[in-house]
């Protein structure tokens, strides 16, 4: 009897152990992810998302795919984009960061950089699904300068809205160029 209460305990000692390793384990790739993602670090962000990853914005999909994700990332690049990491978490078998988001588009939209809960889900050591959630985010604010800029940018761009609104590297040099003529005018 007390062979099999050793036997038991050291397996639920291994499973325990297992469960420990892993969660560190997918936090060291979120962590990898903020550093590749920060530095623009193609070929590591290539590594640690699936081929599938999913990119979920305020509970839409944004992009659904390896290259739309590294196409993101490229004209975030064009925007200087950072991501801060603040802190992660762990809920429900998923990593969670708090994050402050810095670009010189959210600088221009927004004024201030937005804070967001991001969850990372992991499957096979890939980040398979990312969620981002803002955080005390005031939409009327976003949605008022971003109006402004589209009605300035039909009355006095040759640039078409849908030409900078494509997440590509593209999208963003001709949206930034839009930007800079905006405020030039202004």
């Amino acid at each position: 009897m007390n062979k099999i209460k050793s036997i038991v305990g050291l397996v639920i000692l291994l499973f325990v152990c297992s469960s420990v390793m892993k969660e560190k384990e997918n936090e060291s790739i979120v962590r990898s992810y903020y550093d590749a993602y920060n530095q623009k670090d193609y070929t590591t962000l290539d590594s640690l998302v699936s081929d599938n990853v999913v990119l979920k914005e305020m509970g839409y999909t944004v992009i659904q795919s390896k290259k739309a994700f590294i196409d993101l990332v490229e004209w975030g690049e064009v925007f200087n984009a950072k991501n801060e990491l603040k802190k992660l978490s762990r809920e429900k078998g998923k990593i969670v960061a708090f994050e402050l988001e810095h670009s010189d588009r959210i600088d221009f939209l927004y004024g201030e950089p937005i804070k967001t809960k991001t969850t990372f889900t992991i499957e096979h050591r890939k980040i398979t699904i990312i969620e981002v959630e803002l955080i005390d985010f005031d939409q009327e604010k976003m949605t008022k300068k971003n109006n402004l800029f589209h009605d300035w940018i039909g009355k006095n761009h040759t640039v078409s809205s849908a030409v900078i609104n494509q997440l590509n590297r593209s999208g963003g040099e001709a949206f930034k160029e839009a930007m800079e003529l905006y405020r030039d005018a202004q």
